[in-house]
């Protein structure tokens, strides 16, 4: 070249990159390449709410990891439970199928050891609690309620932290209630400062730590809380396709993996015209 260097390049091994033509880079192996930036992933899960129920009922929690999740949605006298594990893709993948034998619109999900729980209240049924097994959604075990119930106003978002289950019972408190055997026995309730309406939203925990989140008509904001509750550890705000359009129903939130958070919602088809 100009400066009477010799310089071998190419795309093979140990050769030099050049830029081609048009200053970009060849085409060249990148598999290695370090310090990326990570990009968010995305999955569409099609399911069907029927006629009489709304995108706005879609509840979805996570194992502790992310590796396994599950999703419910109204069906005709009842829920429909799905489980998902995680692919070498990111993308989750549909293992089983189960029910719960109401519909309520006030329910959540969580998981806690071998099992998954679901909270639920309605005007008929009140507050009920059933339990099924995590890794294939059977065993339905209705769970006995021993103290006070989480009323009227709760259910709407649940967590564990390994060996309790906390409810949702009004703005920024959840009940707590240990576990034994087929009874959960009321603890306490815990406030956590400036949650606020964690139903429109819901929890999650890695068994360390609780999220919390409360949908707005602009944004998702994410607080993160110890399990003994008061005053917040660390805030984030998310934005996404604002609930106001009137497609979209709230944001749920689940773990991704092990050091990420997930955000989901439902939503229905448009079907309007042009």
């Amino acid at each position: 070249d100009a400066d009477g260097l010799s310089v071998d390049s190419g795309t093979t091994a140990n050769k030099l990159v050049r830029l081609d033509a048009n200053a970009k880079l060849p085409a060249v192996d990148g598999s290695q390449l370090t310090n990326l930036p990570a990009l968010p992933a995305f999955q569409s899960i099609p399911y069907y709410a029927g006629t009489d129920t709304g995108r706005i009922h879609l509840r979805i929690t996570s194992n502790s990891t992310g590796t396994v999740i599950y999703t419910a949605e109204p069906a005709v006298g009842g829920l429909i439970t799905r489980r998902y594990e995680k692919l070498s893709t990111g993308q989750y993948q549909m293992t089983h199928t189960g029910s719960v034998p109401y519909g309520p619109t006030k329910y959540s999900m969580c998981v806690i050891g071998n099992y998954l729980y679901i909270p639920i209240y309605d005007a008929t049924v009140h507050e009920k609690v059933y339990r099924y097994s995590a890794a294939d959604l059977t065993g339905e075990q209705l769970m006995t309620i021993s103290g006070t119930v989480f009323g009227s106003f709760g259910g709407d978002a649940s967590f564990g932290d390994g060996s309790n289950i906390y409810i949702y019972k009004s703005d920024s408190v959840f009940s707590k209630y240990s576990i034994s055997g087929t009874t959960i026995t009321f603890v306490a309730d815990i406030t956590y400062t400036g949650a606020g309406r964690v139903d429109n939203g819901g929890a999650i925990s890695n068994g360390s730590n609780v999220w919390m989140a409360a949908t707005t008509d602009t944004s998702i904001v994410l607080k993160k809380y110890d399990f003994t509750g008061g005053a917040v550890i660390a805030t984030a705000t998310t934005y996404y396709i604002p609930k106001s359009f009137p497609e979209q129903g709230i944001a749920r939130i689940f773990l991704g993996s092990a050091t990420s958070i997930g955000v989901a919602y439902g939503y229905t088809g448009y079907a309007g015209a042009n």
